[in-house]
């Protein structure tokens, strides 16, 4: 239990710092469209994940069940899990090879923190502390997680909605509905799902060994 506490406090303020310096407040310009990037997002999801734990004080209690379940744990450390993969191993390469870096591409500290200190420390709080009991059906569930931010993404472009400083209106290359057309665009929201669900799937065989 003591570890539990020290990885949850360490996750909330690492997180919880991490957005902060995101956000652009510290330099005097505000991003006002930061939560429509998955990064900034999963990171939110487990900043207010591990402060509602923090609240219940580990005393047990109805919410903390819930939370503290193991099929919870799995899909807070799958969400977080792939911000790093992606960042890391599809965006960081993409914009590298195009125009040297983009806005969350340098290691500022802030990007660090949100694309690989958070995401790192998840999965190892979850591989020491959490319940690995979860059911074979949850990765199936878990699947709602990409398909609840495709909706989000969808719905924020059909609004006229901006990001960066481009005009795009979706946040990513690789979901770029304006630039890669609709066929394209639903091809690679299926890979991305697919992708996800081989990810869970590969949670829950790791889960079953640590047992």
């Amino acid at each position: 239990m003591p570890a539990e506490r020290i990885f949850c406090a360490a996750i909330a303020a690492l997180s919880g710092a991490g957005l902060f310096l995101q956000s652009g407040i510290p330099e005097g310009r505000p991003r006002k469209t930061m939560f429509v990037y998955y990064t900034n997002l999963s990171n939110l999801v487990i900043f207010v994940y591990h402060v509602l734990l923090l609240a219940c004080g580990f005393r047990g209690g109805r919410l903390y069940r819930f939370l503290n379940g193991a099929g919870v744990r799995m899909s807070m450390t799958l969400c977080i899990w792939v911000t790093h993969l992606i960042f890391h191993f599809v965006l960081r390469p993409y914009f590298k090879n195009r125009r040297g870096r983009f806005d969350d591409a340098g290691f500022a500290v802030g990007n660090a923190l949100v694309h690989y200190i958070v995401p790192l420390a998840c999965v190892a709080e979850w591989v020491l502390c959490a319940d690995k009991n979860a059911a074979f059906a949850d990765c199936l569930a878990w699947l709602a997680i990409p398909c609840a931010y495709f909706v989000f993404v969808l719905i924020f472009a059909a609004a006229g909605g901006r990001v960066g400083g481009n005009g795009a209106r979706y946040p990513y290359p690789f979901i770029d509905r304006d630039a890669l057309g609709t066929g394209r665009f639903l091809r690679n929201a299926a890979i991305a799902l697919l992708g996800f669900f081989a990810l869970s799937l590969l949670l829950y065989a790791a889960a079953a060994l640590l047992r």
